[in-house]
């Protein structure tokens, strides 16, 4: 949008507006003017920009989340013109799209990266791992609480990670199908991060037991680790998905968590592609759903994690 601006509004005023004002119409015009500065001064200072902005009225640019924002959108404005498409020609680059989607995919996959996997590559924790290429970093993955007599980098490794929102402060956990031998961790991360949304992307219909387990046991109630569970309720939501509502109980404490699963039924482990991008777009508007701010991060769960 800002792309198609600069190129085909060069006259004439501007109006900038959302529901306040102040927000995402301060983001738009930090973009804006951090554009014009460069142009006109050939020298870039955003907190200049954003002093500028604020002396005309308080409060624009809300927060740092926006304000990192702003920065993002002008390196997109000014280095992705080539990924970018205006949307009123679309769909004549589609195809083109689609062409060269899997070239630039393995060209992004060989770029250099300084991530190391050290206690995912342990022998002890190797075990642990469904794919032993795909682990979890030392700097992104996700520690479980110790357990009393058991060794502590066994008993705190889940192969899961945080994957940060924009704002940095909120995150979503990422990890793969449990193994047999790994259903009470990924039960026990539910718990301790006090999850209230889990969503197995890929349907396991055709998967054997031992391999993919079965995380839901509707209608009795089963038992794992130190957990006791039991589905309330099992509805379909939408063409993509079931819904359940879970509960989790402690055998040490009897404390209770409830959770809201959703198990994907149509995009099979098999298959490498969503049967439709409506079931990318259903498990995005589930993330969006308000939550208690008291609720843990969304929990997304795939075959390896890989294609979260």
């Amino acid at each position: 949008m800002l792309i198609h601006f600069q190129s085909y509004h060069s006259e004439g005023g501007t109006v900038v507006h959302c529901s306040t004002g102040i927000g995402r119409t301060g983001t738009v015009l930090q973009v804006l003017m951090m554009y014009e500065m460069l142009n006109l001064k050939s020298y870039l200072s955003p907190l200049e920009v954003l002093g500028r902005l604020r002396m005309s009225r308080a409060r624009l640019v809300e927060n740092e989340a926006q304000y990192n924002l702003s920065l993002e959108i002008l390196e997109e404005v000014l280095f992705g013109r080539k990924t970018n498409v205006s949307t009123d020609y679309l769909s004549n680059h589609l195809d083109k799209c689609i062409l060269s989607s899997r070239t630039q995919y393995a060209k992004a996959k060989a770029l250099p990266s300084s991530l190391t996997y050290t206690t995912s590559n342990l022998p002890i924790c190797q075990p642990l791992n469904r794919n032993p290429s795909i682990l979890p970093s030392d700097s992104s993955r996700f520690y479980l609480q110790p357990q009393a007599g058991l060794n502590a980098e066994l008993s705190q490794y889940i192969n899961a990670i945080r994957v940060p929102f924009l704002d940095k402060q909120k995150f979503i956990i990422a990890t793969e199908h449990p193994l047999l031998d790994t259903v009470a961790n990924f039960w026990r991360l539910a718990v301790e991060t006090e999850c209230t949304l889990i969503i197995f992307i890929n349907s396991l219909e055709d998967q054997k037991e031992g391999e993919f387990p079965t995380m839901l046991h509707a209608p009795e109630m089963w038992q794992v680790g130190d957990y006791q569970l039991q589905v309330e309720q099992t509805e379909q939501y939408g063409v993509w998905l079931r819904h359940s509502v879970l509960t989790i109980t402690s055998k040490k404490d009897g404390g209770m968590h409830r959770v809201h699963v959703y198990q994907g039924s149509q995009w099979p482990i098999s298959s490498s592609l969503p049967p439709s991008p409506f079931l990318l777009l259903t498990v995005a508007e589930l993330l969006q759903v308000p939550r208690s701010a008291k609720a843990g991060p969304p929990l997304l769960c795939c075959e390896q994690s890989c294609f979260i």
